[in-house]
């Protein structure tokens, strides 16, 4: 938006630069005329904190936007002097007190995904952390599906290696975002937001990394959107192996017994759900939030760390009065149970239980919760145990469902100590490339 108030700036950098980063021409020659733009920016800036000047952008205070404006600064300046280096410089920002290094694309996808500037119609933005098995395939999709003027963002949640700053290079038409520190999908998907709307997005796509898009994905969701006004619209995620079933078309929650299930999970894909489906939740595989949302909601609640914040979030967005459903011709292909470990691992049931019973204690009412909060909790570890073999001949999982539960019940939520046997492998997600993967169970949760 401010780039429209500084046209100088955006001439001067077309006509000093080009997608690869190298100068077309000396910088000596424009060397005025940067100097005249960082000032006219310095200046902006500066009224912009006296004065609390937002402009265009409603949503973002006067510090920020003056903090965007020195990002700007720092680029320019950044990039001169690694010209009068004799070296090209790569497109990214110097650490930034938001806790994160931004790598902006080098060719973007349209003319609208502009530097410092995100595409008004919107973007995709999906976490990575320490595993690129699935990134390729979804980076490659998403660019095949999506519309050119559709950006795309990677958020790095805090991996070990700089995986943004490789991606970045093999794909330059995307933006990456590398977080100094992991706090949970949840984070991951709060700076997504923050980064997206902050620069001029008019929606997000959230997505997990280990989906493949299908043709005119966007579309459909943008047009459930459209149609139902602003709220939340998800896409039906279906299995990445033949015959792609459907692992979830949208979440029912009934908040007086906290008894979350899935809809039509492992049922074929028909023309019954090629329609709009009004729902409670959905599994947040990938699902598309408008501006209005995000500026009356807020953040994601970042307590859950992983699972069940997409479902508190639409339950939020409902009491709000905004609308959530499935935009039934949006399909997605998932490699399922990727974020934290497969079902039924040790670790998936240990967070699904434990935030299973903090969903409960935020959203219920005190006196349903003193019941179902403890009977909900139990009853579904009783039928994990029952129903699948691998759960009831692992002792590690059942210490794990039962531990879970405990620690939902005694601990306050966001108290995100994680119990000793559990934690050799929190960092471990499997690196093989994606293959052909078994037919989730039915008594898989969300």
């Amino acid at each position: 938006w401010w780039l429209e108030t500084l046209p100088e700036l955006a001439c001067v950098w077309q006509q000093v630069g080009n997608s690869s980063g190298m100068p077309l021409v000396s910088c000596q020659d424009k060397r005025e005329q940067l100097s005249c733009a960082i000032k006219r920016i310095q200046i902006s800036s500066n009224d912009i904190e006296r004065q609390g000047l937002l402009g265009r952008q409603p949503t973002m205070q006067p510090a920020g936007a003056a903090q965007t404006l020195r990002t700007a600064v720092a680029i320019v300046r950044r990039r001169l002097h690694s010209w009068d280096n004799g070296a090209p410089s790569h497109w990214v920002t110097k650490r930034l007190t938001m806790g994160f290094d931004i790598y902006w694309a080098r060719e973007p996808r349209s003319p609208g995904d502009m530097l410092l500037g995100l595409p008004a119609r919107g973007v995709v933005a999906f976490t990575v952390y320490n595993n690129t098995a699935f990134c390729d395939g979804c980076i490659q999709s998403l660019d095949k599906h999506l519309p050119p003027d559709v950006g795309i963002l990677v958020i790095d949640n805090g991996s070990n290696e700089n995986i943004a700053a490789g991606l970045a290079e093999r794909y330059p038409f995307i933006h990456a975002l590398r977080v100094h520190e992991n706090k949970g999908v949840a984070s991951g998907f709060n700076q997504a937001c923050t980064f997206a709307f902050a620069h001029g997005a008019g929606c997000i796509y959230l997505a997990n990394d280990d989906i493949l898009a299908q043709p005119s994905f966007w579309e459909h969701c943008e047009g459930a959107m459209l149609r139902n006004g602003p709220g939340l619209v998800a896409s039906i995620a279906r299995d990445a192996s033949p015959p792609h079933r459907v692992q979830s078309a949208g979440v029912d929650v009934n908040l007086s017994r906290l008894k979350v299930s899935l809809r039509r999970q492992g049922a074929h894909y028909d023309d019954s759900l090629k329609n709009f489906i009004p729902c409670d939740a959905f599994v947040g595989v990938g699902f598309m939030i408008a501006r209005e949302v995000w500026e009356t909601l807020g953040p994601f609640n970042e307590r859950y760390y992983v699972l069940f914040e997409e479902t508190d979030y639409c339950i939020r967005a409902r009491k709000a009065g905004f609308s959530v459903g499935i935009a039934g011709e949006s399909t997605l292909l998932h490699f399922e149970s990727q974020t934290v470990g497969p079902f039924p691992s040790a670790r998936y049931l240990y967070f699904y239980l434990r935030n299973h019973i903090w969903f409960g204690r935020m959203n219920m009412s005190p006196e349903d919760f003193r019941v179902w909060g403890r009977i909900s909790p139990i009853k579904k570890a009783l039928r994990f145990i029952y129903r699948d073999p691998v759960v009831r001949k692992s002792p590690k999982r059942i210490r794990a469902m039962f531990t879970g539960i405990w620690h939902g019940l005694i601990r306050s939520p966001g108290d995100q100590r994680i119990p000793a046997f559990l934690k050799a492998k929190a960092n471990a997600r499997k690196a093989a490339p994606p293959g052909p993967k078994a037919q989730a169970t039915p008594s898989s949760p969300s």
